[in-house]
């Protein structure tokens, strides 16, 4: 294992020691007294002494000093730590593996009052590291679980990410504002799901506030910023510098960029941003091993008073500290139960490798578990694309009826006005005795009306029949006797070939959506089932089709002139994520959906 990988899990591990408050006392005790190698235990060899020729009662010797002489004080024997520790410690639990949980919430008070966040009162478990601590082996895997891991929540019903188990717990807080173990336990819960049953019984959580107690209690430290960011209003340059405890826990919090008042070069990526904490975590640990910080230990576990909760005893916590002070830093593995990550459900979820933690889990645990077939990349396509289908075709439905009714009146008009077919009488000729200028006659018009009898014009049905029964009838007739007359109704048709056709296309899309539905609904079936299938393909191709439903749904609303609030806005109107079109499907607001509403943001 190269030196810099070695430090760095050694760094990993004290920061981690540090927030249990005992492991990393003995641990950087043990350093800064160099007693020895770190992870080597010197152990005093007890003298033996033969009493079997002594006096049941020893006289004390007796000394005598010359005058003037100074007496020689007695050294106090010095006592070792780690004995100490032992006897402390609870070593019930140290049996064949153990899982620790490592709980990191998002809570802190910036987020909680300022404008950025809009008072955020809503925390996830964003970090949760399962240490899987082998006695038998003594060796160690450290297993993280990304916060964005689309999952299953035991006994709660909904889609979540990972990180909302502490949510469906009830939360970091109870409404009295004391903490709620139960929320921890649940996240617990969660993270046993994600070994496939394997129980993960202890804990330890802090939140946000922590990481800059830790660093103001040990004064800050000089670090060199690789580019620009800006973070709540402060800015930051590149280059070597003095960061307290809010810089510190701004630059590894930074993923987002919030003004553009400053030019950033500094990565934005959810996996630049861990590199960033594992390298500010070595440069921490760096400072207390080289200043002799440990005098400071009792005043940094106070640091984290209110901030550091555990279902460890005192007695398990001394024996966790046992077994990592003899640990051998080249038994530590570091693994990732990662995946694919895709924008769907609403979120940006990250979708596990199920064979990979198959893989995983057996070769830390010596355990096969199954894998979650419905909780792949390719399911869950899948499953995005049924809720979203009810919700387009709720959405279609009226506007099929509103144009279907449109184009069935239409077609009762005829297509074009036919030309008035008017007799003309044959001009009389003048004879040259007769005036050029006759008599008119006078009409009495209060009782004398013309009446005038048109012959009426056949048009061929909509059919393309020849005669039918709307032949003798005129086209407001005609569309009254199916109710869609008005004063203002056309005389002619309004709708074009093309807008017909638009309508059509429309129509054919319904048609082959419900295919594409079909042939998923077939291939997840087997995906259920643990046989080979294509759902890759047949989701993709599912979720294409609503797609294309929606486009041209929006094009035939906007043709036809259907008007519904949203309706064609398929954009966030706002920065509300509450807020956005008709299209988008706010789930998470459905109780028969989600069980537990969890706001992401």
């Amino acid at each position: 294992m190269k030196k810099r990988t070695k430090f760095a899990i050694l760094a990993s591990i004290a920061v981690v020691v540090i927030a249990a408050g005992v492991i990393g006392g003995v641990y950087l005790h043990r350093i800064i007294n160099d007693q020895g190698s770190v992870w080597e235990r010197s152990t005093p060899v007890p003298q033996t002494v033969d009493i079997s020729e002594t006096e049941a009662t020893p006289t004390p010797p007796v000394f005598t000093l010359e005058p003037g002489a100074t007496p020689t004080p007695t050294p106090t024997p010095t006592i070792d730590p780690f004995v100490t520790l032992q006897e402390q410690a609870d070593t019930s639990m140290m049996k064949d593996i153990v899982n620790i949980l490592v709980i990191g919430v998002d809570a802190d008070e910036y987020r909680e009052t300022s404008s950025e966040w809009n008072g955020k009162s809503e925390w996830h478990s964003d970090v949760m590291l399962v240490i899987a601590v082998n006695f038998e082996d003594m060796c160690v895997d450290m297993i993280s679980l990304p916060r964005d891991t689309y999952a299953n929540i035991p006994d709660v019903k909904g889609i979540y990410k990972l990180n909302a188990a502490i949510n469906c717990g009830g939360g970091y807080m109870n409404d009295d504002g004391t903490v709620n173990y139960a929320g921890f336990e649940k996240v617990c819960e969660a993270a046993e799901w994600m070994l496939g049953g394997i129980p993960v019984d202890y804990y330890y959580a802090v939140n946000m506030d922590t990481v800059k107690a830790l660093v103001n209690e040990i004064g800050g430290i000089e670090y060199e910023i690789e580019g620009y960011f800006d973070i709540g209003g402060r800015f930051y340059e590149p280059g070597l510098q003095h960061m307290d405890g809010q810089a510190v826990l701004d630059y590894m919090r930074v993923r987002k960029k919030s003004s553009n008042t400053v030019q950033w070069t500094i990565s934005t990526s959810d996996t630049n941003r861990v590199n960033r904490q594992k390298q500010m975590l070595v440069a921490l640990f760096q400072k207390m091993k080289n200043e002799n910080l440990i005098t400071n230990i009792p005043g940094i576990v106070s640091a984290f008073s209110g901030r550091l909760f555990t279902n460890c005893t005192a007695g398990q916590t001394a024996a966790l500290a046992t077994f990592a002070y003899q640990l051998d830093p080249a038994n530590i593995r570091m693994h990732t139960m990662g995946g694919n990550s895709g924008s769907y459900f609403g979120w940006n979820f990250v979708f596990t490798n199920q064979a990979n933690r198959v893989e995983l889990i057996n070769q830390v645990y010596g355990v096969k578990v199954s894998q979650y077939p419905q909780y792949t990349i390719q399911y869950g396509k899948y499953r995005w694309g049924t809720m979203l289908e009810e919700h387009y075709l709720d959405l279609c439905k009226p506007l099929t009826e509103y144009v279907q009714k449109l184009i069935d009146a239409d077609d009762l008009l005829p297509e074009f006005t036919p030309e008035p077919s008017a007799s003309v009488s044959p001009s009389p000729s003048i004879s040259p005795e007769v005036s050029a200028t006759p008599d008119i006659p006078t009409i009495d018009t209060s009782t004398a009306t013309p009446s005038v009898t048109a012959e009426p014009t056949s048009s061929p049905s909509s059919t393309g029949e020849g005669t039918g029964a709307y032949e003798s009838f005129s086209p407001a007739a005609r569309l009254s006797s199916v109710g869609y007359y008005t004063e203002a109704t056309p005389l002619t048709r309004q709708y074009t070939e093309e807008q017909r056709q638009l309508f059509k296309d429309y129509l054919t899309c319904l048609d082959e959506l419900d295919d594409a539905r079909d042939t998923a609904d077939s291939e997840a079936k087997k995906a259920r089932n643990g046989k080979s299938n294509s759902l890759s393909s047949a989701a993709n191709k599912y979720l294409d089709k609503l797609t294309e439903l929606q486009d041209k749904a929006i094009a035939l609303a906007k043709e036809f002139g259907y008007e519904k609030k949203n309706f064609e806005n398929t954009c966030y109107p706002n920065e509300n994520y509450r807020s956005r079109s008709a299209w988008a499907l706010n789930y998470w607001d459905d109780k028969s959906v989600n069980e537990v509403n969890v706001d992401f943001n």
